[in-house]
C-alpha cells in the first residue's frame, strides 16, 4: 500500500472520529431525556414505554430498508437525507400544540421511519478496510461524547426545568454532523456482488444464534435507557443532574474498552464478549432494586457495570456482522444487527417493561407503589439474563464437548454449526500492507 494510500486512510480515520463524536452530541440531548419529557406533560408509564418502544421497533423496519437502499447508491447521500429529515420532523415538538399521546407518538414515529445509523457504520468498516476491527478507537468518540454531553444537559434541564433547550440542542447538533458527514466525508466506492442465499444448516444456525441473542441483550439496554431516569426522578427523587451523571458513568469502562476492542476481539473473540456482557448486566439491574432514596448516588457505581456490558456487545456485533457480509452488503449487514438489537430488542424492553411497571403499580403518583413495580421489573430482567447467560454457557460447553469426540454424520455437522474456526477471534491483522489485507480476506 502506497504512503498516498496510507495517508488518506489515516485522514479518513480522523474525520471519522470527528463525525462520531458529534453524532453522539445530539442524541445526548434528547436520548434519554425524552422519557422525562413525556412523563413531565403528564403520561403514564405505560404511554412513556409505547412511545419510547415503538419508535425502535419502527426503526427495525426503516433501517435496514435504508441499509440495502444505501448498497445499492450511496451511504453518504442515504445518511445525510434520512439524518436531516429525522431530525426536522422531530422538532415538531416545539410547537406547544403537541402534548397529546397520540400526536406525540405520531411525532416520534415519523422521526423513527427515517433511522439508518447502520449506514454509518458500515461506512467506517467499509473506510477502515482490512483494519475494520479498529472500528473501536472510532466508536469510542461518540462514547465521550455521549457522557459529556449527558451530564451538561442534565444540568440544562434542570435550569430551565424544559426540554426545548433539549430538543434545540439534538436539531443543532445534527444540523453540524450533517455538515461533517457532506463537507469533510469523502464518498466510498459501493461494491457490487451477487445475490447471496444463506445456506441451509451451519451457516444459518450461527447467524440466527447471533441476531436472537442481539435482540435479547437490546430488550435488556433498551428497558434501562428508557425507563431508568423516571425510575431515578420518580421514585429515588434524583435530579436530571444525577440522571446525565449516571450516563457519564456508564462510558467510563465503555471508553477504554472500545481504544482495547481490536485486542480485546483478537484475545478472547466474539464468543467470549457476548458472555461477559450478559455476565455484567444481571448485577447492575438487580442493584437497581437495592436503592433507596438516602442511597441514590450509589446508582454512579452501578452504572460501571454498563461499559462491559455494552462496550464488549458492540464492538464484537459490529465485527461480526461485518465477518458475516458478502461484498456489497455491509450497510444491509450493519443496519440489520442495528436494527435487531437497538430496534426490536429495545423496543420490546421498553414497551414491555413500562406496561409491567404500571401494571405492577397501583397508581401512577404513589411512590411506594411506584417504587414496587420498577423494583420488581428489574429483579425479573436480572432474572432473565441469568437465565440467558446459563443457556449461553451450556451451549458453549455443549460444543466444546462434540468437539472432543470423533467427528462423523451428524456430529460433524452440529459442530460445525455451533463453533467456526473465525468465531472465536477476529480474523483482522494489525498492519496495512497488501499481504496483511489478502491474509484476512483469505481468512474470512
Amino acid at each position: 500500500m502506497s504512503d498516498d494510500v496510507r495517508e488518506a486512510k489515516r485522514r479518513t480515520i480522523r474525520r471519522l472520529k470527528v463525525l462520531y463524536f458529534w453524532q453522539a452530541v445530539g442524541p445526548s440531548s434528547w436520548g434519554r431525556y425524552a422519557s422525562l419529557f413525556y412523563d413531565s406533560v403528564g403520561l403514564t408509564p405505560a404511554q412513556v414505554g409505547v412511545i419510547t418502544g415503538s419508535m425502535p421497533l419502527i426503526r427495525a423496519v426503516a433501517m435496514p430498508s435504508w441499509g440495502a437502499i444505501a448498497d445499492r447508491s450511496s451511504k453518504k447521500k442515504v445518511a445525510l437525507v434520512t439524518q436531516s429529515l429525522s431530525a426536522l420532523t422531530l422538532a415538531l415538538y416545539a410547537f406547544g400544540g403537541i402534548r397529546g399521546f397520540f400526536s406525540l407518538w405520531a411525532v416520534a414515529a415519523a422521526s423513527a421511519c427515517f433511522a439508518s445509523s447502520g449506514v454509518l457504520d458500515a461506512y467506517a468498516v467499509q473506510a477502515l478496510g482490512a483494519e475494520k476491527s479498529r472500528f473501536g478507537e472510532i466508536r469510542l468518540w461518540s462514547a465521550v461524547s455521549w457522557g459529556v454531553s449527558n451530564v451538561a444537559m442534565g444540568y440544562v434541564a434542570d435550569l430551565t426545568r424544559s426540554f426545548f433547550v433539549n430538543l434545540l440542542c439534538f436539531v443543532a447538533c445534527t444540523i453540524i454532523s450533517v455538515a461533517i458527514i457532506a463537507g469533510l466525508v469523502p464518498e466510498t466506492k459501493t461494491t457490487t456482488t451477487t445475490r447471496v442465499v444463506l445456506p441451509i444448516g451451519p451457516v444459518r444456525l450461527r447467524t440466527v444464534v447471533f441476531f436472537v441473542e442481539l435482540a435479547v441483550i437490546g430488550a435488556g439496554m433498551g428497558l434501562v435507557e428508557r425507563l431508568l431516569f423516571v425510575y431515578i426522578v420518580e421514585v429515588l427523587g434524583g435530579s436530571y443532574a444525577l440522571c446525565g451523571w449516571t450516563v457519564l458513568a456508564t462510558v467510563a469502562i465503555e471508553i477504554p474498552i472500545f481504544a482495547s476492542a481490536k485486542r480485546i476481539l483478537a484475545t478472547i473473540g466474539h464468543e467470549a464478549s457476548f458472555v461477559l456482557a450478559l455476565a455484567c448486566y444481571v448485577p447492575r439491574v438487580y442493584g437497581y432494586t437495592l436503592l433507596e432514596r438516602q442511597s441514590r448516588r450509589w446508582i454512579l457505581v452501578i452504572e460501571l457495570l454498563h461499559g462491559p456490558t455494552f462496550g464488549l456487545m458492540f464492538a464484537a456485533a459490529v465485527d461480526k456482522a461485518a465477518d458475516l457480509a458478502p461484498p456489497g452488503r455491509e450497510a444491509t449487514y450493519q443496519t440489520i444487527q442495528n436494527a435487531v438489537r437497538s430496534c426490536l430488542g429495545a423496543g420490546l424492553g421498553a414497551s414491555l417493561g413500562g406496561w409491567y411497571w404500571q401494571y405492577v403499580c397501583a397508581r401512577r403518583r404513589e411512590r411506594p407503589a411506584c417504587r414496587e413495580g420498577a423494583v420488581s421489573l428489574f429483579r425479573l430482567a436480572a432474572l432473565v439474563f441469568a437465565v440467558v447467560l446459563l443457556a449461553h454457557l451450556a451451549l458453549l460447553f455443549g460444543s466444546y464437548a462434540i468437539s472432543r469426540k470423533p467427528k462423523s454424520g451428524d456430529l460433524r455437522l452440529l459442530e460445525a454449526s455451533l463453533v467456526d474456526d473465525d468465531d472465536d477471534a477476529s480474523t483482522i491483522d494489525d498492519t496495512l500492507s497488501e499481504g496483511d489485507v489478502d491474509g484476512a480476506a483469505a481468512a474470512t
